[in-house]
């Protein structure tokens, strides 16, 4: 009976007892009314805003910040196919898809009027494809990606406290559009300044507002390209580009292919079949030419003559002619044809080809000034 009164204690029946508490099971419904306490509500943090995304009361400075904060994360690629969105009191975005010439990008200066004095002055531009023109009081570093620039000078357009100021990398700028004058009449004096011109650069100094950078690039002549630049402090100066190389290498001696050897045959291969591997060749091509720089950059023909020995394989390839002239980009250039096979040639152990090859600068890497002008 122990046993048993213990069990009737434990479960609550022992004399005039209340019945024992349940407690409800819970349904899917109860779970899911009731509220959520997992890490779903925590706090998520805030992403950093974009080095790009400039208020509406930016200046020039902080552009060039942006530029260089980009450049430091590895995020300079953009391809916005514009430099400057924003602006009439919207905030401002760099768009610019950007290659700056130098590393660590300088601060832009505070002043630069006192560098403008003289209109006879000439400025010079480091860009990613060359310098334009020669030593100068005001040396200019390209920030932004270009084409490749064609012959012709660069036109510079500096944004000061005063105005704007106008000058040339070749040759010093009339008094009357040398400047200083107020940039909403910039358009009165750059199409003379910029008249065959391979582009058209505008720098400014540090505290200059975007919204005045803004108005200067709404103002720079339809289809001209664009290079936002950053003035170098007063002193600096640019070394004198390097001469161009003599260097003959890999082009043909006397215009012509070597002798073939005398045990050899002259065979045929048909045009089609050479046709057909001209596309792989020209791609190899292109590749050698994203190196080039200086002169070479605005493209040209190399003639490579070309003797293709009886597996199809080259035996010999020199260029017989070379717009270009730059030997380190013509090396790679025969270097490519050098890796072509082309079908064996029949009715004999080798034939001489002429192929003739063009490269083109990339001309997609046009910004247009304004996103939203």
């Amino acid at each position: 009976m122990a046993l048993c009164c213990a069990a009737l204690l434990a479960t609550g029946c022992a004399g005039g007892g209340s019945p024992p508490e349940t407690t409800p099971r819970e349904t899917t419904a109860d779970r899911a009314e009731r509220p959520r306490t997992d890490d779903h509500d925590a706090p998520t943090e805030t992403p950093e805003p974009s080095p790009r995304q400039l208020s509406a009361a930016a200046t020039f400075a902080d552009l060039v910040a942006a530029v260089r904060a980009l450049d430091g994360l590895a995020q300079s690629e953009s391809a916005a196919g514009c430099l400057l969105r924003g602006g009439e009191l919207a905030p401002f975005v760099l768009e610019a898809d950007l290659a700056s010439a130098v590393h660590p990008i300088p601060d832009a200066p505070a002043e630069l009027g006192s560098r403008l004095d003289d209109p006879r002055e000439t400025a010079v531009v480091l860009t990613r494809w060359a310098q334009h023109g020669a030593s100068s009081g005001l040396a200019l570093v390209g920030l932004n990606t270009t084409p490749p620039p064609a012959a012709g000078h660069l036109a510079v357009v500096v944004l000061a406290r005063e105005g704007a100021h106008l000058r040339r990398t070749d040759t010093g700028v009339a008094p009357r559009h040398a400047g200083p004058f107020p940039v909403d009449r910039l358009h009165e004096h750059l199409p003379v300044v910029a008249e065959g011109a391979a582009a058209v650069v505008v720098t400014a100094e540090g505290r200059v507002p975007l919204s005045t950078l803004r108005l200067a690039l709404g103002q720079v002549p339809g289809s001209a390209t664009v290079v936002l630049a950053v003035a170098l402090e007063a002193g600096v100066r640019l070394p004198s580009p390097p001469a161009a190389d003599p260097s003959t290498h890999g082009l043909c001696a006397a215009g012509a292919l070597p002798p073939p050897p005398a045990d050899q045959r002259l065979g045929t291969l048909g045009a089609d079949a050479i046709r057909a591997r001209l596309d792989s060749m020209s791609e190899g091509a292109m590749r050698c030419f994203e190196f080039a720089r200086g002169d070479a950059a605005r493209g040209g023909r190399i003639r490579v003559l070309t003797r293709i020995g009886p597996q199809g394989r080259v035996t010999e390839a020199c260029a017989a002619t070379d717009e270009l002239g730059d030997p380190t980009l013509r090396t790679c250039v025969l270097s490519v044809v050098r890796g072509v096979v082309f079908p064996a040639p029949t009715e004999g152990d080798f034939v001489d080809v002429a192929l003739p090859i063009r490269l083109r600068p990339d001309t997609s890497t046009l910004q247009r000034p304004l996103c939203d002008g």
